[in-house]
């Protein structure tokens, strides 16, 4: 028994060695496990990111060369935009053009939208696009100057991000899209005004993602971009006319042109009461006068190439454009009216100073160029006018830069007339204008010095003469001396004003009723004093005596 219990304390004394040996064996092994986790290796230093340069962010991209060279992505057709160090803090010019869109939200081909001074600054890791304000006028003389700035908002219109730059060349790359795919430079969307109908159409939000850049074209003096701009509305109420496809998605085409300042020796001519222009309004702020006026009228820069001659060409003349939409029966009556103005230009010395060419159907020229003044024509559905000639200037100077006439077909039909007698039958027809509408747009254009409505009145008077001349029996001959004469009419009184003129309604009398019923008297003349009145059609009660019908010449 003895031996048995002998066996079985060395078993466990066995077994009991053996844990504990197996156990220290674990706690050995933790203990340099542990030990060697705490071993320090030297931390490894992530690479340095490599600086992308212009040439990297843009190596996708097709180089469009110009005033400011444009990127644009062979892929993606997104923009970028390059400036160079000495284009910053130097003056440019803004302009922009509707290329297309609809009557119905106001934007229509060839309406002007304004121009404006620009300026690029950099500001740490961003350019900023700065427009000052031009409104007034300090002579530096004065001490008074120094606060020239004071109380005065100039506006940052754009910022952007400096994606890359050039130490060498002096060169900073920005994204574009955000410059020129957006209401930054130019509103095109219109508020409501006072008094509008809710059922009134009206344009949707902005779309980026459906709005495109669909065309660049550049050069030295300037850069022209072409885009689309899409406005989304998908519960719309009032669909537009029958121009608009589709009032959930609307798209007005617009041109976006970055200008080079005029550095010439144009000399600006302050207003005179006396002659109406259009102004460049400026108010000088350090004067003691009661009327602190400072404006500037508007002018094209005329210089004599012979200037010891009391008569001489211009160095550069007034070129127009006959644009290749232009009904062929009326490009010579265009062209008589356009150049009916030498012979106001012979009285201040120059020869020739309008000259017209017509565009070939071949040319590579948009005639949404700004470096073209071009006589235009549509044939919309809803014309707002039948004539509209603007122009735009240097802000700082009153120096017309370019100008356009928009002419519409509509002017020789009663197409509009028609169909808005059964337009306004309608019940429910959500485009017809209501009359306090049309009243409200016409006081508001009434008060619009820069409004014009010759062509409408003209397209009246027009028609009106048309029924005096079917009820008499009139040949188709006199019918068509009776378009023409309203067309060449028309075209100078726009052309005045693309030269700068206002309207002249007091010199509405001028020749007696008798003068103007003798057709031999009145041949060739203006029916009143000026052609930027709105002469009405001169007819005759005795038809055996009909002279001509609207003014001939342009003064």
């Amino acid at each position: 028994m003895k031996i048995i219990y002998q066996n079985k304390t060395t078993v466990f004394l066995i077994l009991f060695l053996s844990l504990f040996l197996s156990g220290n064996q674990d706690l050995n092994a933790q203990f340099w496990k542990k030990k060697k986790k705490e071993i320090k290796t030297p931390k490894k230093t992530p690479p340095k990111k490599k600086v992308k340069s212009i040439k990297d962010l843009t190596k996708s991209s097709k180089k469009i060369e110009g005033l400011f060279t444009i990127y644009q992505d062979t892929v993606t057709g997104s923009v970028k935009l390059l400036v160079k160090k000495e284009q910053l803090a130097k003056e440019f010019i803004y302009f922009s053009q509707i290329a297309d869109g609809v009557a119905d939200a106001g934007k229509i081909r060839g309406s002007y939208q304004g121009s404006s001074i620009f300026h690029v600054k950099k500001y740490f890791n961003r350019l900023e696009f700065v427009a000052p304000n031009n409104s007034f006028y300090f002579d530096e003389k004065i001490a008074i100057s120094k606060s020239s700035s004071a109380n005065i908002s100039e506006a940052i219109i754009a910022t952007g991000k400096i994606l890359a730059s050039d130490s060498k060349t002096g060169e900073y790359l920005i994204a574009a899209d955000d410059l020129f795919l957006s209401e930054i430079f130019t509103r095109i969307k219109g508020p409501r005004y006072p008094g509008q109908s809710p059922l009134a159409f009206s344009l949707g939000r902005f779309d980026k993602t459906k709005s495109k850049i669909k065309k660049i074209k550049n050069y030295p003096e300037n850069t022209n971009i072409k885009t689309e701009y899409v406005f989304n509305n998908p519960a719309v109420l009032n669909g537009g006319s029958n121009a608009v496809t589709d009032g959930r998605n609307v798209s007005i085409l617009v041109f976006h042109t970055f200008m080079k300042m005029p550095e010439n020796d144009y000399e600006t001519r302050l207003d005179d009461p006396r002659v109406g222009y259009f102004l460049t309004e400026t108010n000088d702020m350090t004067t003691t006068e009661v009327v602190n006026y400072r404006d500037f009228i508007h002018r094209w820069k005329l210089v004599k190439k012979n200037p010891n001659a009391t008569l001489s060409d211009p160095v550069t003349p007034i070129t127009w454009w006959i644009e290749n939409t232009t009904p062929v029966e009326f490009i010579e009556t265009i062209k008589d009216g356009v150049l009916a103005w030498n012979v106001a230009f012979q009285k201040a010395g120059f020869s020739n100073a309008m000259v017209v060419k017509v565009q070939p159907d071949d040319a590579d020229w948009d005639a949404g160029d700004i470096r073209y003044n071009v006589l235009r024509w549509t044939s919309s559905p809803n014309p707002r006018f039948g004539g509209y000639g603007p122009s735009f200037v240097n802000p700082k100077t009153g120096e017309i830069l370019g100008a356009d006439i928009m002419l519409e077909y509509v002017h020789f039909t009663n197409r509009v007339y028609y169909e808005r007698i059964f337009d306004n039958a309608t019940a429910l027809n959500f485009t017809a204008v209501t009359s306090e509408e049309e009243k409200l747009k016409f006081f508001k254009n009434k008060s619009n010095h820069l409004f014009c409505s010759k062509g409408h009145l003209m397209h009246e008077n027009t028609l009106f003469g048309q029924t005096v001349l079917a009820a008499t029996g009139a040949s188709d001959l006199e019918m068509k001396g009776l378009k023409e004469q309203g067309m060449k009419s028309l075209i100078m009184h726009e052309i005045g004003h693309t030269l700068g003129l206002n309207h002249n309604m007091k010199s509405s009398q001028l020749f007696s009723p008798e003068e103007l019923a003798d057709s031999d008297f009145i041949k060739g003349k203006a029916l009143s004093g000026s052609v930027m009145d709105y002469a009405a059609v001169n007819l005759t009660p005795d038809r055996s005596k009909q002279g001509q019908y609207y003014d001939m010449a342009v003064g």
